[in-house]
């Protein structure tokens, strides 16, 4: 179970980096998105935090939903869930707010 995690939250990781490393065609420019999420811990511990650059910013370390706008520059932006003996759900949706 332990090893299925771990895949699951590489993938994530991947997915995201993908997403946002490097994604703006003007690579000066910032970007504002508009980030909606639900983290529900059903055991264990989680939390929700964003790397940009060399800074870590945590979001959610309970379980709650809300909807944030955020500023990110171009480079690399993960957004991150880590969890111990986790076992719930998050939900995300990320996208430009600037439409």
């Amino acid at each position: 179970m332990k090893k299925v995690k771990i895949i699951i939250s590489a993938i994530l990781i991947l997915c995201l980096a993908v997403c946002f490393a490097g994604c703006s065609a003007n690579h000066d420019k910032s970007s504002l998105i508009e980030v909606t999420y639900t983290l529900i811990i059903k055991e264990g511990t989680a939390e929700r935090y964003w790397i940009a650059g060399n800074d870590e910013y945590t979001i959610a370390n309970d379980g709650s939903e809300d909807t944030k706008e955020d500023t990110i520059s171009s480079g690399d932006n993960y957004i991150v869930l880590k969890g111990e003996n986790f076992t719930g759900n998050l939900e995300l949706a990320v996208q430009d707010a600037e439409e």
